[in-house]
């Protein structure tokens, strides 16, 4: 059975003939069957609607909008069935639906984001909903999903500084040291090579990989070695000062005077050399002794050796002689007078060579033993013929080979230096009572020396020869000797 609109007052219900049933219709409705349709009629000028029953179909509900309600037409034995769709006929062409609306909880498939962003008040409502962010936004730098720590800091920095330190940079303006220049060694290095030019006498060649520059010698300088094993040979150093000395005694820096009996004066003659002569107005024999340090020996062992110089001064009668000994220190003559034969010498004393000194320049050869320790030149006048013998010593020299050279004077500082080693003297100022002091010696010396001098109050050890360690009770100036002879 289906309703559809009839004449204004009425409704028009279709009956199927083969499903026959029978209608009731009460209050004011009326009922005509024409063939297999009814048509239903109310008596109420009124009638604009007919609603289905709610009882199973068999009941037709019409409103009365003039009395303000429902009037009902019920359907009696009316069967249950269906039917399809193409089995209607009469159907319209579309069904245009009717303007509504339905809340969103009426979308069967939509999920509660989806109803929060079809509800949402606002723009703002709406980006909640999904999470989303103003189109105008901002984030801070940690939330960089692929952001340094570097580039962090310096996206953040507070200013240029900051800026800087964060990506290890320095300010536009800045300085370096020479050290963090990475060619500035080779650059100076190549500028300066540039820059050298060699002088008369010298050769400069400059190694660019290795970055070094050799400056050779190509002049000739006399050398200060002159092969001399004898110290102040020219007998320029006197550090004692000239005057008389007595037998073994020192007089000469290196040069100490052996005789009989003493009072020998030496002195500086204008031309050179050393001058000796007996004072006491009576005849004796005399001397010089110079010790030669094994230490300056040890490759002259086994080897042939010359002694030479000049001798002046000496009268027809006298005669010069000379020794070349072995374990001979200090007052070494056992007895001057041996008659036509010299000097006897002590005990312990080994000759390695003597004779006469019979020209001017001399000459004389030995050979030196195998095992060598300290060495003595010893040169002496042996017959004298007056009271008053004298003579002159100059360019005094011992050196190797069986062949005299010609005597080359050392420079004086460097002679001086020499004569130190066993003998020096020095002033020493204590400006405070009950100081101690500690002074450097210009030169090592050959052991702990003798120290003498020194005043009231003053006492003075020197530690290897090296440092000098001086005390002083009383403000004063000590004058010193330091004495490490042989």
């Amino acid at each position: 059975m289906a309703l559809f609109p009839s004449a204004p007052g009425g409704v028009q219900i279709e009956v199927l003939p083969r499903w026959p049933g029978k209608i009731v219709a009460t209050g004011g409705i009326k009922a005509t069957a024409t063939g297999g349709t009814v048509t239903i009629e109310s008596d109420i000028p009124s009638l604009v609607e007919v609603t289905p029953a709610d009882n199973e179909g068999r009941f037709v509900h019409v409103w009365n909008e003039a009395a303000d309600t429902n009037e009902r037409v019920e359907l009696v034995n009316l069967p249950t069935h269906s039917q399809s769709w193409n089995e209607l006929t009469d159907k319209p062409a579309e069904f245009p639906p009717e303007a509504h609306t339905h809340p969103s909880t009426d979308i069967s498939d939509s999920t509660p984001v989806g109803r929060a962003v079809l509800t949402a008040a606002s723009a703002t409502a709406a980006r909640s909903a999904i999470g989303a962010a103003a189109a105008s936004h901002t984030h801070p730098a940690s939330q960089i999903s692929d952001s340094t720590s570097v580039g962090r800091a310096l996206v953040t920095a507070l200013d240029a500084a900051a800026a800087r330190s964060a990506i290890a940079a320095a300010a536009e303006n800045h300085t370096h040291t020479a050290s963090q220049v990475m060619d500035f060694s080779e650059a100076v290095d190549d500028r300066v090579a540039a820059l050298l030019q060699p002088g008369r006498g010298i050769a400069l060649t400059y190694d660019d990989g290795s970055n070094t520059l050799t400056v050779t010698n190509t002049a000739t300088i006399p050398s200060t070695d002159t092969g001399n094993r004898l110290i102040n040979g020219d007998f320029r150093i006197c550090q004692r000062g000239t005057g008389t000395a007595a037998d073994n005694t020192y007089g000469f820096d290196r040069w100490y005077i052996l005789s009989e009996s003493g009072g020998i004066a030496y002195s500086q003659p204008a031309g050179g050399g050393g001058k000796f002569m007996n004072t006491t107005g009576s005849v004796q024999k005399l001397g010089v002794a110079q010790v030669i340090e094994s230490a300056n020996l040890q490759d002259l062992a086994s080897q042939a050796v010359t002694l030479s110089g000049r001798i002046s001064g000496l009268d027809g009668t006298n005669r010069l002689n000379w020794a070349i000994l072995s374990g001979a220190t200090g007052d070494f003559i056992s007895d001057w007078w041996l008659p036509n034969q010299g000097v006897i010498f002590g005990s312990g004393v080994t000759v390695i060579a003597q004779g006469p000194i019979e020209e001017d320049p001399f000459s004389k050869t030995a050979i030196l033993p195998p095992s060598l320790g300290n060495i003595t030149v010893f040169l002496w006048v042996d017959v004298p013929s007056t009271p008053f013998t004298q003579f002159t010593l100059s360019k005094i020299k011992m050196e190797r080979g069986s062949t005299a050279t010609e005597f080359a004077q050392r420079p004086y500082g460097q002679e001086l230096a020499l004569c130190y080693r066993y003998y020096q003297t020095l002033s020493v100022v204590v400006d405070t009572p009950s100081a101690f002091g500690t002074l450097a010696l210009p030169i090592q010396m050959r052991t702990t020396p003798a120290i003498a001098g020194g005043g009231p109050g003053f006492t003075a050890v020197t530690n290897d020869g090296k440092v000098l360690n001086a005390h002083q009770t009383t403000r004063a100036i000590q004058n010193l000797v330091l004495n490490a002879e042989l």
